[in-house]
Order: C-alpha cells, then sequence, then structure tokens
C-alpha cells in the first residue's frame, strides 16, 4: 500500500490511489462439498451450506448470545466487493 502511494505521488493527475482495508469482513457460508453433505439433507430441505470459517462461527455466537460482541466493525464480504468495484 506505502509502495502504490509512492508511485501515485510521482504521477501527480494521472493515477487515483485508493486504500481499502476494512477490519472484520464476513459472509455467506460456500457450499459444502458434495464428500461432506448429508444424502438426506435435500430430501429434509436442509441447507447444504457450511462453513468452518472462524469469523461466521463468531459472529453465530454473538447472535446467540453466546459471546461478548467484540467488534462493532464488521462488513459483509459482498459489500467490500461492491465496494472495490466502485473504487
Amino acid at each position: 500500500e506505502r509502495r502504490a502511494m509512492e508511485m501515485v505521488a510521482k504521477c501527480p493527475n494521472q493515477l487515483e490511489f485508493i486504500a481499502l482495508c476494512p477490519s472484520f469482513v464476513f459472509g455467506p457460508p460456500p457450499p459444502l462439498p458434495t464428500q461432506f453433505q448429508s444424502p438426506t439433507s435435500e430430501i429434509a430441505g436442509e441447507n447444504s451450506s457450511g462453513s468452518s470459517s472462524f469469523s461466521i462461527s463468531l459472529i453465530k455466537q454473538w447472535l446467540n448470545g453466546a459471546s461478548q460482541v467484540q467488534s462493532r466493525l464488521c462488513v459483509d464480504v459482498r459489500d467490500v466487493a461492491r465496494a472495490h468495484i466502485a473504487a
């Protein structure tokens, strides 16, 4: 990031620099690979998505009251993607 800012400074009015540094990114869990899905999950109407992601587990704990909220500076990964595209 520092090197990029130095390069932009050498080219005034030619380049624009935007740094996006979200603090705690989370998002929807990806689908489980088929080898980890239960053979009855589709029949039972269960969601086949799942993740061992620390961030998703932590947010579930916050929502369930199992853990104290440690940060309110959370951002959804889809919003981060939109911000990068807009930048």
